[in-house]
């Protein structure tokens, strides 16, 4: 459900969730769900999820990521988790099979400075971690990212993405949606097995794409020009 969020973390911050049955009385509830802290100037809104092929077992290549309505300031992120619904696992080899639409995103590449070798890592097969530069500021953009899964024989129960914004740590690496650097969390309901593909690959938006737009407004305009000047 949508909700609008307060300007400060509320004193008594917490959730409860109470289940009636059809005559009204309270079947089961839970209490006391802890709340996130509020983050000001956190202007961050999520994107779709995308996949290629849901088909029990096979490869797929899945989307997802954030925009950012504001430009965030230095040393507000520090990385960006992405975890899998259960079942899902990556065989990558490489941070190269993790594409990003932007370049403007602050990847951390220098590895004596945290970056372990390279902008992404993918040493957990159920999520991966992309390490930002906390010196420098997140322009206002759009930042998608496409990396390749194996879809399970079966679906989870709890089938959820989640895409989690991370403070900058010196300490523990943020592995968890609920880690201690954990700043933001966005949930994506998944795909069901044998679902239409929906959306298209990163790299479908290249330089051969933006020079077929080119051409095909070209021939247009030549077309109306030979109306104009027979």
């Amino acid at each position: 459900m949508g909700a609008r969020t307060p300007s400060v973390t509320p004193a008594e911050n917490q959730f409860s969730l109470t289940v009636y049955n059809a005559d009204g009385a309270v079947s089961d509830a839970v209490l006391s769900i802890p709340g996130r802290a509020i983050n000001a100037g956190l202007w961050l809104a999520p994107r779709p999820l995308l996949w290629t092929a849901a088909d029990a077992g096979q490869a797929s290549s899945v989307t997802i990521g954030f925009s950012v309505k504001e430009a965030l300031t230095r040393g507000t992120l520090g990385s960006v988790l992405v975890k899998y619904p259960e079942g899902f696992f990556h065989t990558m080899g490489s941070s190269s099979q993790v594409k990003i639409s932007s370049a403007l995103l602050p990847v951390l590449r220098d590895s004596s400075r945290g970056g372990r070798g390279g902008w992404v890592d993918i040493s957990l097969a159920d999520r991966w971690v992309i390490q930002l530069d906390p010196d420098s500021a997140v322009p206002a953009g759009v930042y998608d990212f496409q990396f390749p899964v194996t879809v399970p024989e079966q679906m989870p129960a709890f089938n959820f993405w989640q895409l989690t914004v991370c403070r900058p740590s010196t300490g523990a690496q943020c592995l968890q949606p609920d880690s201690p650097q954990s700043l933001a969390t966005f949930p994506h309901v998944g795909f069901r097995l044998n679902a239409a593909p929906v959306g298209i690959a990163i790299s479908d938006r290249s330089d051969a794409s933006r020079a077929f737009l080119f051409f095909g407004k070209l021939i247009r305009f030549l077309l109306a020009m030979s109306l104009c000047f027979p």
